[in-house]
């Protein structure tokens, strides 16, 4: 197979940016972009989207002739055919339609959330996991559950919403409206907004041994441990942790498996715990990945 005689563009919208990456038949990386432009549902939105599609296609010398498609992900719950966006706490949407989201671009599109193309990206790149959690800790925190590559949705669309496991009932106030759920104790706000700081401030302050940090660092690690040994308890498979996070986690990789293996009921282990390969990209590349497996099993 010619690694470049196709290619594939995915599109990452979130509350604070826009991402796009093009990937070839090998997911080789031909060209990346990242915009500070929080997601909208509008036509104004979605006309500028469409231009600086153009845009990154030029600005990558990217023949329109070879692209296979543009697959699109929001931050929140997509129904089945691709139409409503059913809830996005994190951008402040209830339900409404996507009409507007791949409008003016003139190429194969689809829809989908962000956390299940995420998390198709990486068991892609788990050759050795067959099944697998993924559990998306970015400012909001989602999630998504691969059954031997195929995503399972659920009855209603929205399984996997790990983000709205309560962890602390009666707890911190949630983006959602309720009270203890994981969002409010492990999205990447607690450790930047919170403190108005960024998470880079955050971790090098932890480093020096900022102990307000290190206390606040070791109930983080309480709660995320309890949340991935539920998740682990309900679905026994391995756990995949991504969104901006796992460049951070790496070092305190010890650390939170000592937790899992303590709150695990079946045995010592807490090592079905893994960090995600793409990082902070695994949204956009878990977009672009989708036509490109899709044109692979067809070859």
């Amino acid at each position: 197979m010619i690694p470049d005689a196709r290619f594939a563009v995915g599109i990452e919208l979130s509350s604070g940016s826009i991402r796009m990456v093009a990937l070839d038949l090998k997911c080789n990386q031909l060209a990346f972009q990242q915009f500070a432009r929080p997601f909208e549902n509008t036509e104004p939105a979605a006309r500028e989207l469409a231009g600086r599609l153009e845009q990154f296609l030029d600005d990558g010398n990217l023949s329109r002739e070879r692209l296979l498609g543009v697959g699109i992900t929001v931050p929140g719950i997509v129904n089945a055919d691709q139409t409503v966006i059913e809830y996005a706490p994190t951008a402040r949407i209830g339900k409404m339609s996507s009409i507007w989201v791949n409008r003016y671009i003139p190429y194969p599109t689809f829809l989908d959330n962000d956390a299940t193309c995420g998390g198709f990206a990486e068991w892609w790149n788990h050759a050795e996991m067959e099944n697998l959690a993924y559990l998306s800790l970015s400012r909001g925190i989602g999630g998504a559950i691969l059954v031997n590559g195929s995503a399972y949705d659920g009855d209603h669309h929205r399984s996997a919403e790990f983000g709205h496991m309560c962890i602390h009932p009666g707890g911190r106030v949630c983006n959602c409206g309720k009270r203890g759920c994981l969002e409010a104790y492990c999205s990447a706000t607690r450790l930047s907004d919170d403190l108005h700081i960024t998470l880079e401030d955050f971790f090098a302050g932890l480093s020096a041994g900022n102990p307000a940090y290190q206390n606040t660092w070791e109930t983080y690690l309480d709660d995320l441990a309890l949340a991935v040994s539920n998740i682990h308890t309900m679905l026994d498979c391995n756990v995949v942790i991504g969104g901006a996070f796992p460049q951070f986690l790496a070092n305190y990789q010890g650390a939170l498996e000592d937790r899992l293996s303590r709150l695990n009921p079946f045995t010592d282990d807490g090592d079905y715990v893994h960090f995600c390969r793409y990082h902070d990209r695994s949204i956009c590349v878990g977009a672009a990945l989708r036509y490109i497996a899709k044109f692979i099993a067809q070859v």
